[in-house]
């Protein structure tokens, strides 16, 4: 059954694409019916883990090495990201990058972003883009989130869509948003994206430990 649901959509999507636009009607309803989304991190790297910890799922998860991986510290906000370069995270949507966020004073996991458009040449439109979009819009409405804070297909601004963002039942949260795309509001507000070039695309998955808390370095008291 659910090999024919998934086959039906890819046949839908593209015949839409045929005419030059996709219709994305998020159905909210469908997280009520589901297992609950508890979020701990991404793949095999759990929040709370070391940097050390990491690298080895990184390793272990998608073959990166060490020198590979590249580390950065935002000199502003005190915490360290390690990026990891991934060939294939998601069919259609070719490669990719996983983004590690270690906190200030724990130097632990905090967060995990997951994203697309930053490691390969633009492509000539954003169909793959915006079906890859569709396809993780309908995979995390497939769960059961915290009353009322699921939010699908919300614009934020000329070119940019908050595909999908939910909270679990204790502290994480998980978005999806969808750069660098063309698109309208149809009847009943539902986002209708067109796959010609506006920008280059970027999609991006956003798994934080805690929406509630955030292990940065703050500014000083008396410093301003």
């Amino acid at each position: 059954m659910a090999r024919r649901f998934a086959g039906l959509l890819l046949c839908q999507i593209a015949a839409l694409f045929a005419l030059g636009v996709l219709q994305v009607r998020p159905d909210a309803s469908m997280a009520q019916a589901a297992a609950r989304y508890d979020v701990t991190g991404f793949r095999d790297a759990r929040f709370g883990m070391t940097e050390q910890e990491v690298r080895a799922t990184a390793r272990d998860s998608f073959g990166a090495k060490d020198d590979e991986m590249t580390v950065t510290v935002n000199p502003t906000d005190g915490t360290t990201k390690l990026i990891v370069h991934v060939a294939m995270l998601e069919p259609g949507l070719g490669e990719g990058r996983v983004e590690y966020f270690f906190g200030y004073k724990s130097r632990k996991l905090i967060q995990v972003n997951v994203v697309w458009g930053l490691d390969t040449n633009p492509p000539h439109n954003n169909s793959a883009m915006i079906a890859g979009a569709a396809r993780l819009q309908r995979y995390f409405l497939g769960f059961t989130w915290a009353s009322r804070t699921v939010r699908a297909g919300v614009p934020i601004d000329d070119s940019a869509v908050l595909v999908f963002s939910g909270d679990d039942k204790r502290s994480g949260t998980v978005s999806v948003v969808l750069e660098g795309v063309r698109y309208d509001v149809g009847p009943n507000r539902v986002v209708r994206y067109y796959p010609e070039r506006l920008s280059p695309p970027k999609l991006v998955v956003s798994y934080v430990a805690d929406r509630n808390e955030s292990d940065v370095r703050s500014v000083i008291r008396g410093a301003f």
